[in-house]
């Protein structure tokens, strides 16, 4: 076989495994409704990055767990649907890695959900030189971070921007 040839089913064996391993890792959990009473035009969406649990829902114990704790990151969520108005979550964010582990247990977040929208709930590593991550962009890190916080992500409203950024940089390009 030529040896170009040869080259060529190396890469394309590797692409192959490559995107045979991004499909296998990525995992999402559907938990389903909340609140099976609540009409669906009152629901919306709320993704948890992996490595958060939370434990309470406007003070009612619940069981969102921390399922998806191994290699949790953009790949790695939880789903559920929840009633559209002001919540209050109680959030747990556990992760080891060789660079260290972290560990963070009972930090209440608040939030006003609309319905029809899509939120994500993530976690954000901050580490003493004042870098930040948050954990459904990136999951790698070499130490320890100085502090962990969290945030509700309104994903169609941030969609929403990127399009118009998108769209004023094209107008500008012309």
């Amino acid at each position: 076989m030529n040896k170009k040839i040869k080259v060529l089913v190396i890469v394309l064996a590797v692409g192959v495994v490559s995107l045979i391993a991004v499909n296998v890792f990525k995992e999402t959990r559907n938990l389903g409704v909340y609140d099976k009473n609540v009409a669906d035009d009152q629901l919306c969406t709320l993704e948890i990055a992996g490595n958060i649990a939370v434990t309470r829902f406007n003070d009612k114990k619940v069981n969102w767990k921390k399922s998806l704790s191994y290699g949790a990151g953009s790949n790695r969520q939880a789903v559920i649907q929840i009633p559209s108005g002001t919540h209050e979550l109680l959030t747990t964010f556990k992760q080891s890695k060789s660079g260290g582990s972290v560990s963070v247990n009972n930090i209440k977040v608040t939030n006003d959900f609309i319905a029809g929208r899509t939120y994500r709930l993530t976690a954000v590593l901050t580490y003493s030189d004042g870098e930040t991550k948050e954990t459904w962009k990136s999951t790698v890190w070499s130490h320890s971070p100085k502090s962990v916080s969290f945030k509700i992500i309104d994903i169609d409203a941030q969609r929403r921007i990127d399009e118009a950024f998108k769209m004023l940089d094209e107008a500008h390009k012309q």
